[in-house]
């Protein structure tokens, strides 16, 4: 099992991404748990379940959005700023399925 943390610009950790995903597989499985709270030097102290899903070799997704990751689809975003979250994480796990199947995306997929 693979865990990676996902920054905000002020270095806090927003988002843990878990996968057992390895080089080579077509696919990348992931849990995307936020973080909603921290202990005094920025380590995530407790998680929150926000997305679950599986990104292909040909770009290709399913995702699962929801605290209780069951289909629900809900999301609680308060304010711009978890919109903005929510964008740069897309973008993360994207740029990270990529890095770890071991592959660049299709001809005209690279995220810009």
């Amino acid at each position: 099992m693979s865990e990676t943390l996902m920054f905000d610009e002020r270095g806090y950790p927003k988002f843990r991404i878990t996968s057992e995903s390895k080089p080579g597989e077509l696919y990348f499985t992931f849990d995307a748990d936020s973080v909603v709270a921290w202990e005094d030097d920025k380590k995530p102290a407790e998680f929150e379940k926000y997305l679950h899903g599986t990104i292909k070799w040909d770009s290709c997704s399913h995702l699962y959005f929801g605290i209780d990751n069951d289909n629900d689809g809900y999301v609680h975003m308060c304010g711009v700023g978890d919109f903005q979250d929510h964008i740069a994480l897309l973008k993360f796990l994207y740029e990270l399925a990529f890095e770890r199947m071991g592959k660049k995306p299709l001809d005209g997929e690279e995220w810009s």
